[in-house]
């Protein structure tokens, strides 16, 4: 399959702060998730970027030998530092989205008390179904941690082979980039960088899920949380602690 150069296109996929400033006035942990969306999109577009120029290098063993598998490797490199530029801020756009769930299920939780019966069922409802939105994130931040994970099992490899081209080529891997990237006008992320960056987004904790949350649902009464599960658990965490 044909693919743009990575050089021809600065913005593999829609902005997505640009995008959600278009959308009419929404919740910030719904901005935050549809932000995150559109981003690992991008993420998938670069990583497939990314596999189909490696894929031009016959041979890993002997590495990029004529100057098609040479550009084949800088241009690879590219995609790859897009990609994990991006799936950092696909990652910090889900924290964002869960830490607003996390402040508008205990606003929701705090209201509820002081509501009549009819109005405490509705909110029950929508408390649920933000419990359950929330935790389905964590499972796409799963996904997100594994996709990384892959990415570095192949890291060195890359690495490798973009140092033979520099060498080849009596210049360092930066200068490559860089003169790739001249027309384009962005900066040519180091090869410090890019392993600083993977190192940090495979070291980013997955949040636990919310078992407070599952506890309330599996004793609750009449469609309302129970409040004996909540203070339940927290005499257990201080007996834990002496």
């Amino acid at each position: 399959a044909q693919i743009p150069s990575p050089l021809s296109q600065t913005k593999m996929a829609p902005d997505p702060v640009q995008m959600a400033q278009a959308q009419e006035e929404i919740p910030a942990w719904l901005g935050s998730d549809r932000r995150a969306t559109v981003a690992l999109k991008g993420c998938d577009y670069l990583i497939e970027c990314w596999k189909l120029e490696m894929a031009k290098i016959a041979s890993d063993a002997l590495g990029p030998q004529d100057a098609e598998e040479q550009k084949a490797c800088v241009d690879g490199w590219i995609y790859l530092g897009k990609a994990l530029h991006v799936y950092s801020q696909s990652v910090g756009f889900l924290e964002d989205s869960q830490a607003n769930l996390k402040a508008c299920i205990k606003d929701m939780e705090g209201e509820m008390k002081s509501q009549p019966d009819e109005e405490r069922e509705r909110l029950t409802a929508c408390i649920r179904q933000l419990k359950d939105f929330k935790k389905h994130q964590v499972e796409k931040l799963t996904g997100v941690q594994e996709q990384i994970e892959r990415i570095q099992s192949e890291f060195a490899r890359v690495i490798t082979m973009l140092t033979q081209v520099a060498q080849d080529q009596g210049k360092t891997c930066e200068e490559l980039v860089t003169e790739a990237l001249k027309d384009s006008g962005e900066e040519a992320p180091s090869t410090e960088a890019m392993a600083q960056a993977l190192s940090a987004l495979s070291s980013n904790s997955i949040p636990e899920a919310d078992e407070e949350a599952e506890e309330e649902a599996a004793s609750s009464k009449d469609g309302y949380p129970a409040a004996e599960a909540s203070s339940e658990k927290k005499k257990k965490k201080k007996g834990k602690k002496n």
